[in-house]
């Protein structure tokens, strides 16, 4: 796990030392929010087929499992049917030998366009077919792009045949240089270079920000055979509950419940009329590290991996966040509280974010921690830094805490807050924060080691955003104008005093 670096953070204790959619949310009626959750889960895995929320429709589920060739989706295919994953898989190519009657392809480049177009086109028809016959999820083994064996030019394996085709994409996503390295080892026809390797790379990410804007995604990047099979067969296989000895409550099956929960947290704050609000996420924005990765590196049961892969596979949803709580919930309380603070002496903050929690601690402003991540954790290290009076919304653990916080409900607390007539500033870093930014009066943009690919997006079309730089670093990552935490303390002054 890549660490901070000394120069740019302070230690808590000195003892221990890619859905590619953006979409704009107006102020909208908090009720709303709801709904638009049904509407970016268009459909809810349930073994081999996706049932829609509001239709009683079921779609069997056809994975392109892509990646350049040399990635390794054979190996790690066959490695998955090894272990008994139920699963049919299927390469592309085979379902074209099929319509085309011939076992040779390499004549398949020579047919005109509109031939292949009708040739992939039987083939989808084929594969859907199949599908149908079967009680677990198909696999086509594919490619987005292939070089074209005559041109040697790389061309996009896409068209409205794929488009009604595949349920969803799992990429391999490897390194150029393993790539490299497993081609050279191979004596089938394919570029041997790296410039031509990354190339083929380049051209795959375009591909799938440019088509596949509907579909569920999911990265497996891992080169480890391990831990990208164990990823892969958590992706193929139906969701499994985790047994607890601790009922679960209600707000963790009920995204209403939950919202209420987070409304009435805040309604029993102690917030003066008109008072400022600032929003401030915290794994990665007032750290450069992950809470919930220190947490599970300190918990043998839990795998960080398998946690992340959820959130690769579901995006940013109640239904995503609500599995995490659960796979965290599987430790005891106990337990979980005695994790939480050996995490929180592993985790420094940036210099200039304990200086802003400070400055806008005893400023006219009321700041609160608005995070995804563990609260306990933040509690803690609020707390060593004598940051005592700041509230923390968040939930990692249902034994614990009385909600959790997601996207969305980052959305509905900043709209709250609004609609109450609070100037509201938010400080964020990823997707996760941009609902909350866009119903905010200033939004601003903490770098981090990402260069906010994820949120930049997000922000188009809002009035006020600055970016900030916790390390104080002149480094500028967007056409936003810079601000400083000195800068950020001053301006919540300024509309206390409007």
């Amino acid at each position: 796990m890549q660490r901070a670096n000394p120069s740019s953070v302070l230690p808590l204790k000195p003892t221990r030392g890619y859905y590619i959619v953006s979409i704009a949310i107006l102020a909208i009626p908090i009720e709303t929010y709801m709904l638009r959750y049904y509407a970016l889960i268009m459909f809810r895995r349930n073994g081999n087929t996706y049932t829609h929320p509001h239709l009683s429709v079921n779609v069997a589920r056809r994975i392109l499992f892509s990646g350049i060739q040399g990635a390794g989706k054979t190996t790690l295919l066959n490695e998955v049917k090894r272990l008994g994953v139920d699963c049919t898989a299927i390469s592309g190519s085979d379902a074209l030998r099929h319509v085309i009657g011939t076992s040779d392809l390499s004549d398949f480049d020579k047919f005109s366009e509109e031939e292949r177009i009708t040739f992939r086109g039987q083939a989808v028809d084929y594969l859907i077919e199949l599908s149908r016959t079967r009680a677990h999820p198909l696999i086509i083994d594919g490619h987005l792009i292939l070089r074209n064996r005559e041109t040697g030019e790389i061309e996009v394996n896409w068209n409205e045949h794929d488009q009604r085709l595949y349920t969803e994409l799992i990429v391999l996503n490897i390194d150029a240089e393993t790539i490299l390295e497993r081609r050279l080892g191979d004596t089938r026809e394919r570029a041997l270079d790296l410039e031509s390797v990354i190339e083929e790379l380049d051209a795959e990410m375009n591909a799938i920000e440019r088509y596949i804007v509907d579909k569920p995604l999911a990265f497996i990047e891992q080169t480890d055979l391990s831990l990208a099979t164990g990823e892969l067969r958590s992706i193929l296989e139906p969701k499994r509950r985790i047994e607890t000895n601790t009922e679960m409550p209600d707000w963790l099956n009920n995204p209403g419940n939950n919202r209420a929960n987070i409304l009435e947290f805040a309604t029993d704050l102690d917030i003066s009329d008109g008072q400022p609000v600032i929003l401030i996420d915290a794994d990665r924005t007032l750290t450069p590290l992950d809470s919930g990765a220190e947490l599970y590196s300190l918990v043998e049961p839990l795998s960080w991996d398998s946690f992340c892969a959820g959130f690769r596979h579901f995006g940013y949803s109640f239904e995503a966040f609500r599995e995490a709580v659960i796979a965290t919930s599987a430790i005891s309380a106990d337990s979980y509280r005695k994790y939480c603070a050996e995490a929180a002496n592993l985790i420094p903050l940036y210099p200039d974010a304990i200086n802003l929690l400070k400055g806008l601690r005893s400023g006219p402003g009321y700041p609160m921690i608005v995070t995804c991540g563990s609260p306990t954790i933040w509690r803690q290290l609020l707390d060593y830094h004598d940051c005592h009076e700041i509230p923390i919304f968040g939930g990692s653990h249902f034994a614990v805490d009385r909600f959790l916080i997601g996207k969305d409900e980052k959305g509905i607390l900043a709209h709250f807050f609004k609609e109450k007539g609070h100037p509201v500033i938010s400080i964020g870093d990823s997707e996760v924060d941009e609902l909350m930014m866009q119903q905010s009066d200033l939004a601003v943009m903490a770098h981090n080691h990402k260069h906010n690919r994820d949120l930049l997006p997000g922000l188009i079309g809002i009035r006020d955003v600055r970016q900030w730089s916790q390390t104080g670093e002149s480094d500028i990552i967007s056409d936003f104008d810079p601000i400083t935490f000195e800068q950020i303390i001053q301006t919540v002054e300024a509309i206390s005093n409007d």
